[in-house]
């Protein structure tokens, strides 16, 4: 979206503070007709992937790294041709 122009109008076009469709901040003015660019309040913070990895339970920071590098290896086995597992094709999806 290039402007508060193209944003959509709220459900409830009486004037007032509306919860802000770009995420800028919390609350954004509309007048009735449009959006304008008074906000209110701080938009929340935005985690990156490591506070977010760190805010997981213990199993799951432990366990998606092995799933993965169990799903790596099956895959690579799956391809090689001489393959001591062959046992192991039928779990793989094609």
């Amino acid at each position: 979206m290039s402007s508060l122009t193209d944003l959509e109008d709220p459900p409830d076009t009486e004037a007032g503070w509306k919860l802000d469709p770009t995420g800028v901040g919390v609350w954004r003015w509309w007048n009735g007709e449009k959006w304008v660019a008074e906000v209110a309040g701080e938009a929340p913070e935005r985690k990156s992937f490591k506070d977010r990895f760190d805010d997981m339970p213990v199993w799951g920071q432990f366990g998606i790294p092995i799933a993965l590098v169990l799903i790596i290896f099956l895959q690579y086995v799956r391809w090689t041709s001489d393959t001591p597992l062959d046992f192991v094709w039928w779990l793989l999806p094609p």
